[in-house]
């Protein structure tokens, strides 16, 4: 898949059920030679910011798993892994908030969505296609950049 059918696919999947997690996960199958649905359930808890707590933005909590499973291919060893992912997950987490403004899903939202006031917001102002569908198509773009850059460096895709 190329960006823009892998930004459409976790766009579509979100307006289709998928939570942020999930949509962001599950764009990348192709590329981490993964079943989408064995994806799917892995991230079936991280949408909402992490099992609806607001806290880490569950589209990058996707793309930090993105990262977590290319890493698992291509480094050579776990020890190895573990040091590509963390350092994948830093430069996206930089780039990130700098066009979110936060990796928090509250802060990202505005609103509290689990108070019923704050969930009255999300809903009468469209958060979720709005403010959750950017952070999706941001969360994607970072992603495959943050991939390709580490290609470049050596570790193939």
């Amino acid at each position: 898949m190329n960006l823009e059918e892998r930004i459409t696919y976790a766009s579509d999947k979100f307006s289709g059920g998928y939570n942020c997690a999930q949509s962001v996960l599950t764009s990348f199958s192709d590329l981490l030679k993964k079943d989408e649905q064995d994806l799917k359930q892995i991230a079936s808890g991280f949408g909402g910011g992490m099992g609806k707590l607001q806290l880490t933005c569950g589209a990058a909590t996707g793309a930090f798993m993105v990262f977590s499973q290319y890493a698992s291919i291509h480094a050579d060893s776990d020890e190895g892994a573990k040091e590509l992912s963390a350092a994948m997950i830093r430069a996206f987490e930089k780039q990130y908030v700098a066009v979110t403004g936060s990796l928090t899903c509250r802060t990202i939202l505005g609103v509290d969505m689990n108070t019923t006031e704050g969930l009255k917001i999300a809903r009468e102002k469209d958060l979720f296609g709005t403010v959750c569908v950017d952070a999706i198509v941001n969360a994607v773009e970072i992603a495959d950049r943050v991939i390709r850059k580490c290609a470049a460096q050596g570790h193939r895709i």
